[in-house]
């Protein structure tokens, strides 16, 4: 979990989010940028005061108290500094620099408690997720890479002609174009596709791509509706979620819900969306117009998961299986249902650390995740635009 747990939002994520900040607040000032041991030390005091377990806080402490021996230089640091914080082997947990997604993807989740403003946290962004090996996992509804008629699975090789690196080979080039080189299939030629990357709030992105990407799809007679929810942090993702229920999906037959890969966050309060027994209230007026209001979806449902699927959604997912609101297609999820806090480092990195066990009615579900209804393995790389899965997701949703 994002420490989101609970509704209202806010009141979870901020408070924990804060707490990290205001744990080391005097200590989050800039280190010298050679300083490996004070960077060293202070990463260590900084575990050993706030991992949610004490024991393994202070015997990971313990025997990496000198992580940094060997270093000389900033890439070797944030080599061993990662290494270090791994050996944790807890979710919720990591070392980021800023040429990592994620930590600007934790900046954003978090702007408010960090203290941050929207510029602050925008990023030159072409509007995908890649997998390792730089892979084509998601691309953003109306992003550039949309436009630019990538695929899912197309791996991006080159920047103008160096090495593509996520955030490096795009950071200062908004609004310039970018020439990248792409691989569509195993061993086949590379294709130039040159593009202009947007400078965005990835909360942004990821919201807009929640609202353009919803989708209506035809599947054996029936109207399956289709949302990817890449981030669930913040109840504006719950709210286009009830606008489109409420709206353009009152007419499907199903829903299919994404939640595989992003972020998690997702409020315990989100699975009221399923819930059938809130009443239908219909109104009418004097002279017969009737308008009703309805924001439960009521219909069958689908949670297309993965291993990607982590946290607040793996609650989610929990939820919607145990009370049997819907089916869950994909792969089990990624069992990493702990809350966490981003903490600043001083050297340009962020420490995100799991500073609180959770269990979810009882049960700890870190380690373990959900296990889905319907297994669909997933083949991403070289898929040529093609989502197995999803199409499964699509398929299981239109059955009578």
């Amino acid at each position: 979990m994002t420490a989101a747990g609970c509704r209202p939002h806010t009141s979870i994520a901020s408070r924990m989010a804060l707490l990290g900040m205001l744990a080391w607040g005097t200590l989050a000032g800039p280190l010298r940028a050679d300083d490996w041991q004070a960077m060293e030390s202070r990463l260590v005091a900084v575990v050993r005061a706030r991992f949610y377990d004490k024991r393994r806080a202070d015997d990971w402490a313990q025997s990496n108290a000198h992580f940094s021996r060997d270093v000389r230089d900033a890439a070797g640091y944030d080599e061993a500094a990662r290494a270090a914080v791994g050996r944790l082997r807890t979710s919720h947990t990591a070392y980021y620099t800023a040429d990592e997604p994620r930590y600007h993807g934790l900046r954003s989740i978090f702007r408010g408690p960090m203290g941050l403003s929207p510029r602050d946290v925008e990023v030159d962004s072409i509007g995908v997720d890649l997998a390792a090996g730089g892979f084509i996992r998601v691309i953003f509804a109306g992003s550039p890479a949309s436009r630019a008629g990538l695929k899912r699975g197309d791996r991006i090789v080159l920047a103008d002609g160096k090495p593509f690196e996520p955030i490096a080979s795009l950071r200062g080039r908004a609004r310039s174009p970018v020439k990248l080189s792409v691989q569509g299939r195993p061993g086949g030629p590379l294709r130039e596709v040159t593009l202009m990357p947007r400078k965005i709030d990835p909360k942004r992105e990821w919201l807009e791509d929640q609202e353009k990407g919803a989708r209506i799809a035809e599947r054996g007679g029936k109207k399956v509706a289709v949302m990817r929810l890449f981030s669930a942090a913040g109840e504006e993702h719950e709210a286009v979620l009830r606008n489109a229920i409420a709206g353009d999906f009152a007419a499907a037959d199903a829903l299919v819900l994404d939640l595989r890969d992003g972020w998690g966050g997702a409020s315990p309060s989100f699975v009221n969306l399923f819930n059938r027994t809130p009443p239908v209230v219909e109104m009418t007026e004097r002279g017969g117009s009737k308008a009703i209001h309805d924001t439960q979806w009521r219909k069958p449902l689908v949670l297309l998961v993965n291993e990607g699927a982590k946290s607040g959604k793996e609650i989610v997912a929990y939820a919607v299986k145990k009370h049997k609101l819907g089916t869950l297609v994909g792969m089990r999820t990624g069992g990493a249902v702990l809350a966490g806090t981003p903490i600043p480092l001083g050297n340009r990195a962020l420490l995100y650390l799991a500073v609180a066990d959770v269990r979810v009615d009882g049960e700890r579900l870190e380690g373990f995740g959900v296990s889905p209804d319907v297994v669909v393995t997933e083949d991403l790389s070289y898929a040529d635009g093609r989502d197995d899965q999803l199409d499964r997701a699509i398929d299981v949703a239109a059955k009578p």
